[in-house]
């Protein structure tokens, strides 16, 4: 068996077929060896790209998301404490974080809550706006269509309260609500003016 052997790896090494398979392993290794650098390149790149987006991100929706927070729990009466964004499906996506720590989406709000958000988020976004353009004036037309009296009135604590630095104007033919604003708005910064028809 030993003879064999011998005579089979003496059979190999005469044929060539090992030098090149040898030639082939080393071609190999330097087509992997040339390849590796610019993937190498292309991951890092794509890390450093992919850590840029997160801190952009960060740096522009964290305003944003504060302001908008800040509007969403005077609106909500403190029942959601902030909004944050999670983009671990690779898209971002706004949650709201509930007084027990519980996320939701906007898909598990009432059409009212979720209404209540996109007010909150409206008037973030024209407050940081408004503060690189002072004078910027907020004009609502019927904004509490799907708002019941009570949140009707803390809408109105949310615009008293972006009123600090601007003008509010609210357009509606709800005489009620004329009623909710005398009670929830600053008795300075309210002025009720009646159209003629």
């Amino acid at each position: 068996a030993e003879e064999e052997s011998r005579h089979g790896l003496a059979a190999v090494d005469d044929s060539g077929l090992a030098a090149a398979a040898s030639e082939s392993i080393e071609a190999a290794a330097a087509r992997f060896r040339a390849a590796l650098r610019p993937w190498a390149r292309l991951r890092l790149g794509h890390a450093l790209l992919a850590a840029a987006l997160v801190r952009y991100r960060e740096r522009a929706q964290g305003p944003m998301l504060a302001a908008a927070s800040e509007y969403f729990a005077l609106i909500t009466e403190n029942r959601y404490l902030r909004l944050l964004s999670d983009d671990s499906d690779g898209k971002p996506i706004l949650r709201a974080v509930q007084t027990d720590g519980t996320e939701i989406g906007i898909e598990a709000m009432s059409e009212g809550t979720a209404d209540q958000l996109y007010r909150a988020l409206r008037l973030a976004a024209l407050k940081l706006r408004r503060d690189s353009h002072p004078g910027l004036p907020l004009v609502l037309d019927d904004a509490m269509i799907t708002s019941d009296d009570a949140r009707a009135a803390r809408v109105f604590k949310a615009l008293d309260t972006f009123a600090e630095n601007g003008q509010v104007m609210l357009f509606t033919h709800h005489q009620h609500l004329i009623d909710i604003a005398k009670e929830a708005v600053s008795k300075n910064r309210l002025a009720v003016h009646t159209l003629g028809v």
